[in-house]
This record gives C-alpha cells, sequence and structure tokens, in this order.
C-alpha cells in the first residue's frame, strides 16, 4: 500500500488470490494519527482511493485496507 507522491490517493495492489476470487471489494480506512480523526471510511472495487480536500503537511497518516469477496459474505 502507498499514498501518491501528491498525497491525492491510496494505492494498493490486489491480494494474491484475486485470480482465484472473484468481486473482490476492499474496505479502506485512513487516519490522520495526529489527531485521531477519520478522514476516509468506504468501500471500493477499485485498489484506488481519492482522498478528499487537501491533507495537512507534516502530519501522520495510517491507511488500512481489508479486501473481501461477495462469494463469501
Amino acid at each position: 500500500m502507498r499514498f501518491t507522491d501528491t498525497f491525492s490517493d491510496v494505492l494498493w495492489d490486489p491480494p494474491a488470490t484475486a485470480g482465484v476470487l472473484s468481486g473482490l471489494s476492499y474496505i479502506v480506512i485512513v487516519m490522520n494519527n495526529n489527531t485521531g480523526q477519520v478522514i476516509v471510511s468506504d468501500t471500493t472495487n477499485n485498489t484506488n482511493y481519492p482522498l478528499p480536500g487537501d491533507p495537512t503537511p507534516c502530519q501522520y497518516y495510517t491507511a488500512n485496507v481489508t479486501a473481501f469477496s461477495s462469494e463469501y459474505d
């Protein structure tokens, strides 16, 4: 997982099981560690997610992405 150079998106590679499981979705949570504020909490079918607004420079951020398949809900 990584942020783009301009810090406008968070990007990740699909898990190795992506060729076996179809219809993967991702839960994306991005948090500002300095303030404890969650700035993203959403679900997507893409392997990237745009960050809202203009993130504050010189802050620590944590991004968590969890893959799941609708086949196993």
